[in-house]
């Protein structure tokens, strides 16, 4: 490919997007869960979530993952197994 075809082939770059009014952006923070608020599934998913990153921050310092704190957990719980 030439350089030619390359900078025919470049698109010129979009104008800047304008900033929305402050209203827009209030209403647009308020997400309407809708039937999802009802879910089971959705709520137990969301808990999971939370728990998960609780368990995160709480081994951060030590870098431990889950896989690694569920094996100290059976080799904890098994002494004298390897």
């Amino acid at each position: 490919m030439t350089a030619s075809k390359t900078a025919a082939a470049v698109k010129p770059a979009r104008a800047a997007r304008k900033e929305p009014p402050a209203e827009s952006v209030a209403e647009a923070s308020e997400l309407v869960m809708g039937e999802l608020s009802e879910l089971l599934g959705y709520a137990l998913k969301r808990a999971q979530l939370r728990v998960f990153e609780d368990f995160l921050q709480s081994v951060a310092p030590v870098q431990l993952t889950p896989a690694q704190f569920s094996v100290l957990l059976l080799l904890d719980a098994n002494p004298g197994r390897n």
